[in-house]
């Protein structure tokens, strides 16, 4: 038995401030490109070529990432797929009797404030946060104000929006036993 769900999509500002990036990107690199062509330096065209696309991939994969990420949930495992950040937790370090749905305009003691390792664009959140009320956390965030949060017993919590927030949160209690 396993179930899955998908993030919620994130919404169009996200897609334009992605958008906006790969512009800048574009610009940055024909410009470059214009400069060292006239200057006959090949070496660090290549160089800022590159720079360029590994900028545009990450792009490109952050907005997929925004709208297909899903997170499968089974009695061995909660498995985060399709995005960048993506991870596997076994069921028996989730902490399922103190998950919840929260808003974090209600609560924002657990709103993120510091990246540790992950990407930040408007309407989406991804990877390794510290949150305002000082605990560590993996978040997937594409809308705030239906979150499932799992708290874990290694000290970090699950931080998800998924389009059917109220029946992850039964799953979770179903495959989480005790925890």
């Amino acid at each position: 038995m396993h179930e899955t769900f998908e993030i919620i999509p994130a919404d169009r500002r996200t897609f334009l401030c992605l958008l906006l990036i790969l512009a800048a990107l574009a610009v940055a690199f024909l410009g470059a490109a214009g400069f060292l062509m006239r200057e006959s330096k090949t070496i660090p065209l290549v160089f800022f070529f590159l720079g360029s696309s590994v900028g545009a991939g990450a792009v490109l994969v952050t907005l997929r990432s925004s709208r297909r990420t899903t997170f499968i949930l089974d009695r061995e495992r909660l498995k985060v797929r399709g995005d960048i950040f993506g991870r596997t937790v076994p069921t028996m370090l989730l902490e399922t009797k103190k998950a919840r749905i929260i808003d974090l305009e209600k609560e924002p003691g657990y709103k993120p404030s510091w990246k540790i390792c992950g990407s930040s664009v408007p309407g989406y959140q991804t990877g390794r946060f510290k949150l305002k009320n000082g605990e560590a956390a993996w978040i997937y965030l594409t809308d705030t104000r239906k979150v499932v949060y799992v708290p874990t017993k290694k000290g970090y919590a699950l931080m998800m929006s998924v389009a059917k927030p109220e029946k992850m949160l039964e799953t979770l209690r179903k495959v989480g036993g005790s925890g």
